[in-house]
């Protein structure tokens, strides 16, 4: 709406309107509206611009010439022009489209020096996007479509806002696109924003914005700067730029105006080289534009409409060019043979370095108009059966101040030809195909600048292809900078990224103990049976108690010790069993004492089914025999003193003979007693069934995984019967060992059993603490 009220009043106003234009009469007028001297302030232009900016005023009119010249359009209908200076100002510009448009000016002397042009058909212009916001506004006012060259802004795709806006130049939302496929092909993630007031940078902006939105790259800071921003303001802005060390590449969305005014300050302050300038295509056509500011923004990558083969330098030119001394005096036009006080047409030459490739889309804009009034002709006018010729009939309704047919709007974005570039096709955004240079300032071995295109964008595939190695001059080559501009390097494999307040920010920190990275923003734990390799979980090869290994042969020899030497006592007691020391001892006892001996031996021989590689049945083994080892040597032994015990208490008071202490009697009761710990050793494998399992042991570099039969949680119920059985046979042997202390030397064997025993109880007082304080659990 602010928009629409400055037009109702400047159209309203009719005043400060310079009416200097470059004209030539023709059967239909095409305005247009182009940017040849600065602006100086107050509405009032300043010096002449460089040399493209007069390529695109003097393209527009060589156009214009080329379609008359060619006989397959418009045949008998000729195009003229009106050319209008905007002096770099959207209010100027303003004023000048009023020229373009019907209109009464009653008692205002200023509007009597207008020129209007009733047989006008269209507008080529206007530059700066802002400017064609408000001149579109004010020419759909007479339904005058309006074809920029220039203008990028993507609110001038709204067809709603801006129905008779077309373009033959870029919009703002694919060149965003292709700014950032540029930082995705550098690998750039961490990047800054500057844009300029009005329409074009604010646009620019946000459409970069969105597209960067989608991807993984984050911006670090976004700043503004006006054209009435101070030099204060400006600096603060490069010091805002330089709080973000990491982000080396600093995106402008500006005109020249607003990147001269950044350039000068980062010289100021000493800034060059800290950052590389990603520009639009508001500033990077030419090196006349940066007044100075070269060395500030040497290395700078900027985006400009692909240009083509084929020089436009040379332009044909006439004195009824107001600015053609202008451009002669600042040595612009050279081989001038024209006399300025004739209408004699002159030959001119540019004395541009290069060519500006705006000038392309200028061209493309004529004949954009010249096919699409040609297919209006021959579609709306010709057609009736009249025997008139076209020329004529369009000479009478342009020339008899009708407005041209309404369906132009619709020619134009139905209009297919082969531009400059390539194939010319408008969609119903009235925007054309995207394809854009990259170009990068360098140094030549002279000391001048140069925009040297080092690579191609296109919209078609969103392919972007850079050349790093081009440069502007072999000898001296300045090649293509490119930087980090990240915030934080990918973490390495083993540590954690720790995310910060921005996507692209974190830290690396490593992991807890056997832990691995995950995505490399998480860490998660691995099993206890596994450890940590290359940031892998690893499976810890499971280990057990071998006959190899250091215990496992000391074991294993003192078992086999102990095992032969109880086979030769067995066997020396089997031999000689008629020897006197041998019958010293009660031949009822022989039995519990072969008992005994088979106890010894089998828990020698169980040490070494312990060593062997858990798998079901050793581990059956191991929980059946773990109580009935000790149980099978003291249940005899326990028998043994009882039968003692009783037998010479009995005899002091009765001569009766006590009851079961007849060698099968005692074997029986030994037997007894072992069955009952094997009873108990049945029902815990019934309740817990054998199984081989992996138990983490150890901490850190020293874990370890050992292959065991159960774990002491899963068994110690069954440990704890076994335990408390056997040391309640071990008991009840001290308490019969104390009491046949006294008895007869002959039978005074208590002694012996009783040290055994007083032994064995010091021994399973400290396996038992040992057993039940360890918190590694043991192989069984």
């Amino acid at each position: 709406m602010s928009q629409l009220r400055y037009v109702a009043v400047l159209v309203a106003s009719c005043t400060a309107v310079l009416g200097v234009s470059y004209h030539k009469e023709g059967t239909v007028i095409l305005g247009g509206l182009f940017p040849i001297h600065g602006y100086k302030g107050y509405d009032q232009c300043g010096a002449l611009l460089g040399p493209s900016r007069v390529q695109r005023l003097l393209a527009m009119a060589q156009a214009v010439d080329d379609v008359n010249n060619n006989p397959d359009i418009l045949s008998g209908v000729t195009l003229g022009y009106a050319i209008y200076d905007t002096c770099s100002r959207e209010s100027i510009a303003l004023n000048q489209s009023l020229n373009f448009i019907q209109h009464t000016c009653e008692k205002r002397v200023a509007c009597q020096r207008q020129i209007q042009y009733s047989n006008l058909v269209g507008v080529v212009g206007a530059s700066f996007s802002t400017s064609s916001m408000l001149v579109s506004h004010l020419l759909a006012l007479q339904q005058v479509p309006m074809i920029s060259y220039i203008s990028t802004s993507y609110l001038l795709s709204d067809k709603t806002q801006y129905p008779f806006f077309l373009r033959t130049a870029t919009p703002d939302n694919l060149q965003a696109e292709a700014i950032v496929d540029l930082l995705q092909y550098f690998n750039w993630t961490y990047v800054s924003l500057v844009y300029s007031d009005g329409g074009y940078g604010f646009e620019g902006m946000r459409s970069l914005q969105e597209k960067v939105a989608q991807t993984d790259i984050c911006i670090a800071t976004v700043q503004q700067v006006c054209r009435s921003s101070t030099d204060r303001h400006v600096e603060d802005v490069i010091r805002k730029l330089q709080s973000y060390p990491e982000a080396r590449v600093v995106i402008m969305f500006t005109t020249i105006f607003e990147t001269n005014m950044i350039l000068s300050a980062s010289l100021r302050l000493n800034t060059t080289g800290q950052f590389v300038w990603v520009g639009s295509d508001g500033w990077g056509t030419t090196t006349e534009e940066m007044s100075g500011n070269e060395m500030a923004a040497l290395g700078a990558i900027t985006f400009q409409p692909a240009s083509c083969a084929g020089s436009f330098t040379a332009f044909n030119a006439d004195n009824n060019n107001p600015w053609l001394g202008e451009m002669i005096e600042a040595g612009m036009i050279q081989n001038a043979t024209c006399n300025q006080t004739t209408a004699e047409a002159c030959k001119t030459v540019m004395a541009a370095e290069r060519d500006d490739p705006i000038v392309h889309y200028v061209r493309d804009a004529v004949f954009a108009y010249a096919h699409a009034l040609d297919s209006v002709i021959k579609a709306f006018i010709c057609n009736p059966p009249k025997n008139i010729s076209c020329s004529i009939l369009f000479n009478f309704i342009t020339l008899t101040a009708v407005p041209p047919p309404p369906p132009l709007r619709d020619a134009l974005l139905n209009t297919t030809f082969e531009g400059s570039c390539g194939r010319v096709k408008f969609d119903a955004n009235g925007d054309v195909m995207g394809r854009y240079d990259v170009r990068n300032l360098q140094r030549r071995a002279d000391g001048g600048f140069e925009h040297v295109i080092v690579g191609k964008w296109d919209s078609i595939d969103r392919s972007i292809k850079i050349d790093l190695d081009k440069h502007v001059d072999v000898s001296d080559p300045e090649i293509l900078w490119v930087p980090t501009s990240v915030c934080s390097e990918p973490c390495p494999a083993d540590l954690q990224r720790i995310q910060r307040s921005n996507p692209c920010c974190w830290d690396c920190v490593p992991c807890p103990d056997n832990h691995v990275v995950v995505n490399g923003t998480s860490c998660v734990q691995c099993t206890l049976l596994e450890t940590v390799d290359d940031n892998e979980c690893v499976t810890i090869p499971p280990v057990w108690l071998t006959h190899s290994s250091l215990t496992g042969m000391i074991l294993t020899a003192i078992s086999l010790g102990g095992a032969v030497s109880t086979l030769v006592a067995f066997f020396v007691f089997i031999v000689h069993h008629e020897h006197p020391l041998i019958k010293a001892s009660q031949i009822s006892m022989h039995n519990l004492s072969r008992l005994i001996l088979l106890g010894l031996f089998e828990g020698y021989t169980h040490v070494m089914v312990i060593c062997t590689k858990p798998s079901y049945v050793t581990c059956l083994i191991n929980r059946l025999m773990f109580g009935a080892d000790f149980t099978l040597i003291y249940a005899p032994l326990l028998t043994k003193l009882n039968q003692v015990y009783r037998i010479f208490s009995g005899a002091s008071t009765s001569v009766v003979k006590p009851r079961f202490i007849g060698s099968h009697a005692q074997v029986f009761i030994s037997v007894l007693l072992v069955l009952i710990q094997l009873l108990l050793s049945a029902v815990n494998l019934i309740m817990t069934p054998t199984k081989v399992m992996s138990v983490p042991t150890g901490s850190g570099e020293e874990r370890e995984v050992e292959l065991a039969c159960l774990t002491r949680e899963s068994n110690l119920q069954e440990v704890v019967a076994s335990i408390l059985y056997n040391l309640l046979i071990i008991l009840l042997c001290v308490y019969y060992a104390f009491k046949t202390r006294s008895l007869p030397a002959c039978y005074n064997e208590s002694r012996f059993i009783s040290f055994q025993v007083y032994t064995t109880v010091v021994l399973w007082v400290a396996f038992i603490a040992t057993y039940f304080s360890v918190s590694t659990p043991m192989n069984r």
